[in-house]
Protein backbone atom coordinates (compact mmCIF):
# COMPACT_ATOMS: atom_id res chain seq x y z
CA UNK A 1 0.00 0.00 0.00
CA UNK A 2 1.40 3.37 -1.29
CA UNK A 3 1.82 6.56 1.34
CA UNK A 4 -0.59 9.32 0.64
CA UNK A 5 2.20 11.73 0.50
CA UNK A 6 3.56 9.58 -2.31
CA UNK A 7 0.55 9.46 -3.82
CA UNK A 8 0.02 12.86 -4.05
CA UNK A 9 3.94 13.84 -4.73
CA UNK A 10 3.03 11.37 -8.20
CA UNK A 11 0.24 13.15 -9.17
CA UNK A 12 1.98 16.34 -9.33
CA UNK A 13 4.79 14.95 -11.05
CA UNK A 14 2.95 12.76 -13.38
CA UNK A 15 -0.19 14.54 -14.32
CA UNK A 16 1.61 18.00 -15.12
CA UNK A 17 4.19 15.89 -17.88
CA UNK A 18 1.06 13.96 -19.20
CA UNK A 19 -0.18 16.90 -19.71
CA UNK A 20 2.19 18.47 -21.74
CA UNK A 21 2.70 15.05 -24.15
CA UNK A 22 -1.13 15.27 -24.51
CA UNK A 23 -1.09 18.65 -25.86
CA UNK A 24 2.09 18.09 -27.65
CA UNK A 25 0.56 14.71 -29.74
CA UNK A 26 -3.12 17.03 -30.09
CA UNK A 27 -1.31 19.53 -32.09
CA UNK A 28 0.57 17.13 -33.75
CA UNK A 29 -2.61 15.24 -34.45
CA UNK A 30 -4.15 18.53 -35.82
CA UNK A 31 -1.07 19.26 -37.91
CA UNK A 32 -1.80 16.20 -39.80
CA UNK A 33 -5.23 16.01 -40.26
CA UNK A 34 -5.10 20.01 -41.37
CA UNK A 35 -2.62 19.12 -43.64
CA UNK A 36 -3.89 15.68 -45.26
CA UNK A 37 -8.08 16.58 -45.14
CA UNK A 38 -8.42 20.26 -44.76
CA UNK A 39 -9.75 23.16 -47.39
CA UNK A 40 -6.89 25.29 -48.31
CA UNK A 41 -7.32 28.77 -48.70
CA UNK A 42 -5.37 31.96 -48.66
CA UNK A 43 -5.41 34.58 -45.65
CA UNK A 44 -3.33 37.69 -44.79
CA UNK A 45 -1.06 38.78 -41.76
CA UNK A 46 -2.78 41.24 -39.96
CA UNK A 47 -0.95 41.01 -36.78
CA UNK A 48 2.17 39.49 -35.30
CA UNK A 49 3.35 38.72 -32.10
CA UNK A 50 7.01 38.17 -31.05
CA UNK A 51 6.78 35.68 -27.68
CA UNK A 52 10.33 34.85 -26.38
CA UNK A 53 11.09 31.75 -23.36
CA UNK A 54 14.06 31.78 -22.14
CA UNK A 55 15.36 28.12 -20.84
CA UNK A 56 18.96 26.68 -19.50
CA UNK A 57 20.41 27.29 -22.64
CA UNK A 58 19.48 30.74 -23.90
CA UNK A 59 16.39 31.65 -25.40
CA UNK A 60 13.97 31.12 -28.46
CA UNK A 61 11.69 33.32 -30.07
CA UNK A 62 8.15 32.46 -31.89
CA UNK A 63 5.82 34.19 -34.24
CA UNK A 64 2.24 34.56 -33.48
CA UNK A 65 0.60 35.35 -36.40
CA UNK A 66 -3.08 36.63 -36.59
CA UNK A 67 -4.69 35.56 -39.79
CA UNK A 68 -7.81 36.64 -42.01
CA UNK A 69 -8.92 34.62 -44.27
CA UNK A 70 -12.48 33.26 -46.55
CA UNK A 71 -13.86 29.77 -46.28
CA UNK A 72 -15.09 28.41 -48.98
CA UNK A 73 -18.57 29.60 -48.03
CA UNK A 74 -17.37 32.96 -47.88
CA UNK A 75 -17.75 32.95 -43.97
CA UNK A 76 -15.18 35.43 -42.51
CA UNK A 77 -12.16 34.35 -40.48
CA UNK A 78 -9.87 35.80 -38.00
CA UNK A 79 -7.42 33.93 -35.73
CA UNK A 80 -4.09 32.47 -34.62
CA UNK A 81 -2.92 28.87 -36.21
CA UNK A 82 -3.53 25.42 -33.87
CA UNK A 83 0.06 24.88 -33.73
CA UNK A 84 2.95 27.79 -34.38
CA UNK A 85 6.47 27.07 -35.80
CA UNK A 86 9.07 28.72 -34.61
CA UNK A 87 9.71 32.20 -36.46
CA UNK A 88 12.62 34.36 -37.11
CA UNK A 89 11.93 37.91 -35.80
CA UNK A 90 13.72 39.08 -39.65
CA UNK A 91 11.28 36.95 -41.32
CA UNK A 92 7.85 38.88 -40.24
CA UNK A 93 4.72 38.06 -42.82
CA UNK A 94 2.77 40.67 -41.50
CA UNK A 95 0.80 42.14 -44.38
CA UNK A 96 1.31 39.25 -46.81
CA UNK A 97 -1.08 36.42 -48.30
CA UNK A 98 -0.31 33.33 -47.04
CA UNK A 99 -1.51 29.42 -48.19
CA UNK A 100 -3.60 28.11 -45.41
CA UNK A 101 -5.57 24.96 -44.94
CA UNK A 102 -8.61 25.00 -42.26
CA UNK A 103 -11.24 22.52 -40.57
CA UNK A 104 -14.13 23.32 -43.00
CA UNK A 105 -16.19 22.10 -39.94
CA UNK A 106 -14.28 24.65 -37.22
CA UNK A 107 -12.87 27.14 -39.87
CA UNK A 108 -11.00 28.35 -36.71
CA UNK A 109 -8.86 25.47 -36.52
CA UNK A 110 -6.04 25.94 -39.30
CA UNK A 111 -2.49 26.04 -40.15
CA UNK A 112 -0.48 28.36 -41.89
CA UNK A 113 2.87 26.36 -42.83
CA UNK A 114 5.70 28.32 -43.42
CA UNK A 115 6.76 25.60 -46.00
CA UNK A 116 5.70 22.25 -46.85
CA UNK A 117 1.99 22.00 -45.14
CA UNK A 118 2.11 18.10 -45.36
CA UNK A 119 5.15 18.42 -42.96
CA UNK A 120 4.99 19.67 -39.85
CA UNK A 121 6.97 22.12 -38.22
CA UNK A 122 10.06 20.62 -36.53
CA UNK A 123 9.24 22.29 -33.41
CA UNK A 124 5.74 20.75 -33.25
CA UNK A 125 7.60 16.98 -33.34
CA UNK A 126 10.60 18.10 -30.64
CA UNK A 127 7.71 19.11 -28.31
CA UNK A 128 5.84 15.85 -28.41
CA UNK A 129 9.11 13.98 -28.54
CA UNK A 130 10.32 15.67 -25.45
CA UNK A 131 6.99 15.21 -23.84
CA UNK A 132 7.36 11.22 -23.77
CA UNK A 133 10.63 11.64 -22.71
CA UNK A 134 10.14 13.64 -19.84
CA UNK A 135 7.04 11.61 -18.91
CA UNK A 136 9.27 8.89 -18.78
CA UNK A 137 12.10 10.46 -16.86
CA UNK A 138 9.34 12.01 -14.51
CA UNK A 139 7.60 7.50 -13.99
CA UNK A 140 11.01 6.04 -13.45
CA UNK A 141 12.15 9.00 -10.97
CA UNK A 142 9.01 8.23 -8.85
CA UNK A 143 8.50 4.49 -9.01
CA UNK A 144 12.43 4.40 -6.96
CA UNK A 145 10.87 7.25 -4.31
CA UNK A 146 8.36 4.40 -3.97
CA UNK A 147 11.12 1.84 -2.46
CA UNK A 148 12.29 4.34 -0.36
CA UNK A 149 9.36 5.54 1.06
CA UNK A 150 8.17 1.77 1.29
CA UNK A 151 11.66 1.26 3.30
CA UNK A 152 10.93 4.14 5.93
CA UNK A 153 7.43 2.46 5.99
CA UNK A 154 5.36 5.39 4.01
Amino acid sequence: MGSPVFGLFGLLVIAPMAWMVFTFVRDLWFWHRLSTTGHEASGLVVEVEERRTRGKNGSSTRLIETIEFLTADGVAVRGTPVAAAPGDPKNDRIGQSVPLRYDPTLPTRFIAPLGDPTKPPLLVVMKAVMGVIVLLIGWNIIKPLQSVLALFGG
